[in-house]
């Protein structure tokens, strides 16, 4: 019920004021959703997320946990999934990055 209501907040937020998301989250949204159907689903979300993850600890000679990085990625997804669809629309996908946890 909580996650509704957020998503119809979010929803009505971002149609007050205009909501666009920035180049820079629109490329990241297009290039997650490999399938174009302008939605990101859990998988696509968590694959980008994991790949981003993985190259982000070799540029830094940092090691690397995959199923960690799995974990923390599906409870970000989780965590954007406004409306408990599990889909992520452009504006869930935006919104995410203001949410610093």
């Amino acid at each position: 019920m909580k996650k509704t209501i957020l998503a119809l907040l979010v929803s009505l937020f971002a149609a007050s004021i205009g909501f666009s998301a920035n180049k820079w989250q629109a490329k990241q949204f297009a290039d997650f959703d490999s399938d174009g159907d302008k939605a990101l689903s859990k998988a696509e979300f968590v694959a980008q997320r994991v790949t981003m993850n993985k190259n982000s600890a070799k540029k830094n000679n940092k090691a690397f946990d995959e199923a960690k990085s799995q974990k923390w990625a599906e409870n970000k997804f989780n965590q954007a999934d406004a409306n408990s669809d599990g889909k992520l629309s452009i504006e869930e996908f935006a919104t995410s990055f203001a949410k610093k946890k």
